[in-house]
C-alpha cells in the first residue's frame, strides 16, 4: 500500500469507530501518508550487513521473513506462591486472585 486514498481513509475511520468531519479528512490522510511514506523508507534500509546486538537475535531467510531464535524454555524453581504474592502487593484491589479493576464498559 504506497497512499491511503478516501476510499481506505473512510474504512479505517469506520473500522476505529471514529467519525471524522469533512474537514478533518485531509488532515488525517496527509499524516497517514507521511507515515506510510516513513514506514517505506525504514523498510527501504538495508540491514544485512549490520552487526547489532539485538539484530543478532533475528534470523532472516531468503524470503525475508524475520524469524526469532527462542531461548530454552527451562522450568525453575522458583516458589510461585511467593511471586504471586509479590506482584498482588501492588494491586489496588484482588479477589479470588484476579485483580479487580474498574468497569469501563457499559451497559446499554
Amino acid at each position: 500500500m504506497n497512499t491511503i486514498n478516501d476510499h481506505i481513509l473512510k474504512q479505517i475511520a469506520n473500522l476505529a469507530k471514529i467519525d471524522l468531519l469533512p474537514s478533518e479528512e485531509a488532515f488525517f490522510q496527509k499524516d497517514l501518508n507521511a507515515i506510510i511514506k516513513l514506514i517505506n523508507l525504514i523498510q527501504s534500509i538495508e540491514i544485512k550487513e549490520i552487526d547489532h546486538p539485538i539484530l543478532s537475535n533475528f534470523t532472516c531467510s531468503s524470503n525475508n521473513n524475520q524469524n526469532l531464535r527462542f531461548r530454552d524454555d527451562i522450568p525453575n524453581n522458583m516458589n510461585s506462591k511467593k511471586v504471586f504474592q509479590e506482584i498482588f502487593k501492588n494491586a489496588p484491589e484482588i479477589q479470588e486472585n484476579l485483580f479487580l479493576v474498574p468497569k469501563v464498559i457499559k451497559n446499554s
